[in-house]
């Protein structure tokens, strides 16, 4: 799945922000808001909230499989009586809740 890279948050843990990077995502957000958000009725938008909550309930869900695959941790003993934790799945990076946890969470949520 390629998601998009609009955000803020989708930027790499190793860049860095710059007042000109907060000030575009800030104009970005207030053009989205009116291109997108401002002529949809209150009903409308929660339709669409109720719509994607629902999807997510879905197991065949595009999104929360892609959810549920990031809580692959294994707690491991280590000699000295810590637990080291070590990903599953290669190098996707991890949630830190076991896979039933977070399934719990969605459907709950």
């Amino acid at each position: 799945m390629n998601l998009p890279n609009y955000f803020l948050a989708d930027l790499p843990p190793e860049a860095t922000l710059s007042p000109t990077m907060i000030t575009e995502a800030c104009q970005t957000l207030k053009r989205n808001r009116a291109r997108y958000l401002a002529q949809r009725s209150t009903d409308g938008l929660v339709g669409v909230l109720c719509a994607v909550a629902k999807d997510w309930l879905k197991p065949d869900n595009a999104f929360r499989r892609r959810a549920l695959e990031h809580a692959g941790v294994q707690a491991l003993a280590c000699s000295d009586g810590t637990l080291k934790r070590e990903l599953q799945q290669g190098e996707i990076p991890f949630i830190g809740f076991s896979r039933a946890t977070l399934q719990k969470g969605l459907d709950n949520f």
